[in-house]
């Protein structure tokens, strides 16, 4: 799973994320896949639109996706996803990858608004 880092310009996780269906972390600058105390939030594509390459990442992150266990079940899966579109796949304590409620196959009635 990319992660994109605190200190990134708009352009640099563009570039990211190009490769991510959904939701990017944004975390603090280190190297290797971040855990979840380490997500300062999440950026993505749609939400870089119209904005100046040089801005910082940081000043445009949305609140952090939710998480599910890699060995969770299908239906913890998406009552973890709450109103969101995709949750991240924590594995040995780290972000490791993203599942979206379409992956899920949510039923009509876990839609978001319902």
């Amino acid at each position: 799973m990319p992660v994109v880092r605190a200190s990134w310009t708009v352009g640099r996780a563009r570039d990211v994320l190009a490769r991510v269906p959904g939701p990017a972390p944004v975390a603090h600058d280190r190297e290797g896949p971040a855990a979840p105390a380490e997500i300062l939030g999440a950026v993505t594509a749609a939400g870089l639109e119209g904005l100046a390459e040089d801005e910082p990442v940081l000043a445009h992150v949305d609140p952090p996706a939710p998480g599910v266990g890699a060995g969770e079940g299908i239906e913890t899966a998406r009552a973890s996803l709450g109103d969101a579109d995709a949750a991240w796949v924590v594995r040995d304590g780290r972000v490791a990858g993203l599942v979206t409620r379409a992956a899920l196959g949510s039923p009509e009635s876990l839609a978001p608004g319902d």
